[in-house]
Parts: structure tokens; sequence; C-alpha cells
């Protein structure tokens, strides 16, 4: 899979629902590092406006603050963003130190919810969690270096994507 190839981190993954719509700039830019061939090779995961349009109350969509705009004017043409919400899942720091993302939700009635999700931690940081929680096992999830873990931690669990897991109860 050559998308994976250029960056192996990268969904899709097997059964992720994940669905792409296709902006021209960064359609074009995939195509001229990749090749075009393989924007059909994805083209069963293409998502329309129209589809977004009808369906957004059942979707999360994760698009640049420039391409939400069109997405916002497109949908609000036809559609009212009244129910909609605009979640902000990165560093606050970004957000004080931008007012494009507040401008956007007053622009579109959307209340801006911070929900703050970091995908970052340092091996001292998980070590001392280890330490403090005593768990029984270690799971490493949503990291590209799980099996370095082994190095670091005495009770690690390693789990294919999508492979079950059983949590026991006391």
């Amino acid at each position: 899979n050559r998308l994976k190839e250029y960056s192996p981190g990268l969904p899709p993954h097997p059964n992720d629902e994940i669905r792409i719509l296709y902006l021209k700039h960064h359609a074009d830019s995939v195509a001229e590092r990749l090749g075009r061939q393989i924007l059909f090779e994805y083209k069963s995961r293409r998502i329309k406006w129209e589809e977004i349009a009808e369906h957004r109350q059942q979707m999360v969509l994760r698009i640049p603050l420039g391409g939400m705009h069109r997405i916002a004017e497109n949908m609000r043409s036809d559609h009212p963003l009244t129910k909609a919400n605009f979640i902000y899942s990165m560093w606050s720091g970004y957000l004080r130190n931008d007012p494009n993302y507040q401008e956007f939700c007053h622009r579109y009635e959307m209340p801006l919810i911070n929900i703050h999700t970091s995908g970052h931690a340092y091996l001292q940081d998980l070590k001392r969690l280890a330490r403090e929680m005593k768990p029984k096992a270690i799971l490493p999830i949503h990291t590209l270096a799980g099996d370095e873990f082994n190095s670091h931690f005495d009770n690690v669990v390693r789990v294919d994507d999508g492979e079950p897991f059983e949590l026991a109860t006391k």
C-alpha cells in the first residue's frame, strides 16, 4: 500500500469507517507525490459534499480550518448548522494564539468545545505513571513504537488492531 509507505501511521486502517473528502489542493498534492492512481485506490472511501450534508448528524469531520469554511458555507445554505459543535482537541495554547477558531465558531454560531486529547507522552512520564498505578498489564496503543515498550516495562501485552482484549474485574 503506497500511502502507508509514505506515512505508515495514517489511516485508513481495516474496518475503521474513515471516509475521504477529496479537496482539490490536497488531492493534487497527493497525486504529485504518489501518482494519480493512488486517488483511485481509495475511491471506495470517498465521500462527497451531499453525503456529508445528508448524514452530518452521524459524523465527526476532521478537516483543516480553511477547508471547514467551505464545508460550513456549503451546508449552511441548505442545512442550518444550529446543532453542530466545533470540538477543539489540540493544545489550548494554539487556541489562545489563533483567533481564527473563535471567529469560525462565531460566524457559524457553533459552540467551541475544548477537549484536549494529546497523543504525546514522554517515556519518563509513562514510567512514572506505571510505577504509581502498578498495572497488571500495559497495552501500548496509538503508537508507532509499541514493540519498544518491552525494553522499558515488565508487564507489556501486545494486541493487534482489531484483536479483542478482555479486561478482568476483581
